[in-house]
C-alpha cells in the first residue's frame, strides 16, 4: 500500500514538473530565445516582461491617452486628423523609435508590427504562409467561421461560390436598389429636418440606409427580418467588445458566466432566424440570385464539384455579411460627410461636378465612375479613416520576409491606418484632408504605389469592395444633390479604432435643403 502511495506521488509530482517546465518554457524561455533571434537581425522593441508582456508599457501609453481624450480637438478647415498618435499611441511612439518594422509582446506572444508596404505585399500576397490570426476566439461567437476569418480549402471555396454575387456586372444590377433606398433616406430626412430641425446624426442614419441596402440584395424575399437580425448582432458587438483587445484565457468562452450565458442566447436566436430563411427560401425562391440565393444553388446543385456549402456553413456567411453590409460599409459616407461639412471648399467643388455630370438626374453606375472629384475625396476619407484599421496574421513555422526570418509562433500585426498616415509616404501633410493627392489616382498619391490599402490588398482582398465603393459614391452624390452642410458645433471629434475606424459620439451635422 505504502509502495503504491509512493508510486502515485512520483507520478504525480512527475506530471507537475513536466507542466511547469512546459509552462516555463512558454512563457519565459521560447519569448526570450525569440527576442533574441529578432534582435541580431536589426529588429528592435520594448523587452519581454515575464508574463505581462509589454501590457505595462502598454497601459501606460493609453492611460495617458485616455486623459488627453478631455480634450476637445479644434475643428475647422485646418484641421489635423493626427489618428495615429491620437488614438493608437504605440504604433506612433515604436515606430518613431524602433522603426516601421518593430516587436512587442502581448502577454508571452511576441508581435511583429510591419508598415512597410513592399514588405505588407509580401505577407497579404502569401495566404499560405502568413495566416489569419485570431487575437481572441470570441470573434467566432459574432461570425462562426465565414470567409473573413476561414484558411486554406474553406476560404477558397466560399470565396468562389460568393464572387459572382460582388461581380461588377452583378452590381451594375444593384444600382437601382441603392437609389431607390436613397430616395426613400432623403425623404425621411428632409421629414426629420422640418420636424426637428437642421441637425442630423448621420452615423446612425447611414447605417439604416446601409442594412436596407444590404437586406434588399442580399435577402430580396425576406428582407423585413432584418431589423431583428441588427438588433441581435448590435447586442453581440456590445458585450463581445469588453473583452477585444485582452488576453484570451483559454477555454474562458465555455463557462458559464452572465457573459456567456446571454452571448449563447443571442448566438441561438440568430442562428433560428437563419435557418428559417434558409429552409423558407429552399422551399420557394432559391433561383434569385441574391446571396442567399447562391449559397442555396452551390448547396443543391452541387453534384461532384467540391462546392457544396452546409448548412452551418451558410449561417456563418449570413452573420459576416450582415455584419460587414451595415457596420462597416455605414462609416464610409458617415466620415465622407463630416469631412465635407468641415472641408467646404470641396463640397463646392464635388457637388459643381455631381451638377455637371448627372445635370439632376439620378446617378448610375456609368455616371458615378465620371465624378473624379467625388472620387478623390471618397479615397482620401478611406486613407484617413480606415474601414478596416488592422489585420493580424501568423507563421506556424519559421519563414522568411524580405531578408528577415520570422520565428515560429509570431503573430505580424498589420496597421493599414499607420501606412495611411506615414509622412514617408505621403508627405508631410499626411494628416492633413487633401483629396487632391489622388488626382492623378491611387498609384502616384504616395510614393510607393502599394501605401493604399483601405480593404487589404492580395488574394483576401475585401470581397465587398467594389460594393462599398459605388454605394458610397451614389449615396453621396444624391445627398450633395439635395443638400449643402456643415458641421454641427455639437459634433464631437471622436474616432475609435477596432474592428473599424467610428465616431464614438456620432456625426452631427446641419443640413440646408437645396
Amino acid at each position: 500500500m505504502g509502495g503504491f502511495d509512493l508510486v502515485s506521488f512520483c507520478f504525480g509530482y512527475l506530471i507537475i514538473f513536466l507542466l511547469l517546465r512546459k509552462i516555463l518554457i512558454a512563457t519565459w524561455w521560447n519569448p526570450r530565445k525569440i527576442e533574441q533571434k529578432l534582435r541580431n537581425q536589426g529588429i528592435e522593441g520594448p523587452s519581454y516582461k515575464f508574463l505581462v508582456g509589454s501590457f505595462r508599457e502598454l497601459a501606460k501609453m493609453y492611460s495617458s491617452k485616455a486623459k488627453l481624450d478631455t480634450v476637445v480637438t479644434p475643428i475647422g478647415s485646418q484641421m489635423k486628423h493626427t489618428i495615429i498618435q491620437d488614438l493608437v499611441p504605440h504604433l506612433h511612439l515604436w515606430k518613431e523609435k524602433y522603426g516601421r518594422v518593430f516587436f512587442y509582446w502581448f502577454g508571452p506572444t511576441p508581435r511583429l508590427v510591419v508598415t512597410d508596404p513592399e514588405l505588407l505585399k509580401e505577407i497579404l500576397h502569401n495566404t499560405q504562409l502568413f495566416l489569419k490570426a485570431i487575437p481572441n476566439p470570441a470573434i467566432y461567437e459574432l461570425i462562426g467561421n465565414g470567409l473573413v476569418v476561414a484558411e486554406g480549402e474553406l476560404w477558397a471555396r466560399h470565396r468562389k461560390i460568393l464572387n459572382p454575387f460582388f461581380h461588377i456586372e452583378a452590381i451594375k444590377g444593384y444600382v437601382q436598389t441603392i437609389v431607390n433606398c436613397n430616395n426613400e433616406m432623403i425623404t425621411v430626412w428632409k421629414d426629420l429636418i422640418r420636424r426637428d430641425g437642421p441637425e442630423l446624426e448621420v452615423n446612425s442614419l447611414f447605417r439604416t440606409l446601409t442594412k436596407d441596402i444590404f437586406a434588399r440584395i442580399a435577402f430580396q424575399s425576406n428582407f423585413k427580418r432584418v431589423d431583428r437580425i441588427v438588433e441581435l448582432q448590435m447586442e453581440q458587438i456590445n458585450i463581445l467588445k469588453q473583452i477585444f483587445g485582452l488576453v484570451y484565457i483559454p477555454g474562458s468562452r465555455f463557462l458559464p458566466t452572465p457573459f456567456n450565458i446571454k452571448n449563447r442566447r443571442l448566438r441561438n436566436e440568430l442562428e433560428e432566424i437563419f435557418k428559417e430563411l434558409i429552409s423558407c427560401r429552399d422551399e420557394t425562391n432559391k433561383d434569385n440570385k441574391d446571396l442567399l440565393g447562391l449559397m442555396l444553388s452551390a448547396t443543391n446543385n452541387d453534384g461532384n464539384n467540391g462546392h457544396k456549402m452546409s448548412s452551418k456553413e451558410m449561417i456563418d456567411e449570413c452573420r459576416t455579411f450582415f455584419l460587414a453590409g451595415f457596420q462597416s460599409t455605414s462609416v464610409l459616407p458617415t466620415w465622407a460627410c463630416i469631412l465635407l461639412s468641415i472641408h467646404t471648399d470641396w463640397q463646392d467643388k464635388a457637388r459643381h461636378e455631381v451638377e455637371q455630370v448627372l445635370q439632376g438626374n439620378p446617378p448610375d453606375y456609368e455616371s458615378a465612375a465620371r465624378l473624379k472629384i467625388l472620387n478623390m475625396i471618397v479615397n482620401e476619407t478611406l486613407r484617413l479613416y480606415s474601414p478596416q484599421p488592422f489585420s493580424l496574421r501568423i507563421v506556424e513555422k519559421e519563414t522568411k520576409l524580405g531578408n528577415l526570418k520570422i520565428p515560429a509562433g509570431t503573430n505580424i500585426e498589420i496597421p493599414f491606418i499607420a501606412v495611411h498616415h506615414d509622412p514617408q509616404e505621403w508627405g508631410e501633410d499626411v494628416d492633413d484632408f487633401n483629396p487632391a493627392r489622388f488626382a492623378e489616382g491611387v498609384a502616384k498619391a504616395s510614393k510607393s504605389s502599394r501605401a493604399f490599402m483601405p480593404f487589404s490588398s492580395g488574394t483576401r482582398v475585401c470581397l465587398g469592395m467594389n460594393f462599398s465603393l459605388i454605394e458610397a459614391k451614389l449615396t453621396l452624390a444624391m445627398i450633395l444633390q439635395k443638400f449643402s452642410f456643415t458641421i454641427s458645433p455639437n459634433y464631437k471629434h471622436s474616432p475609435a479604432c477596432r474592428a473599424t475606424t467610428w465616431p464614438v459620439h456620432g456625426a452631427h451635422i446641419i443640413f440646408q435643403n437645396l
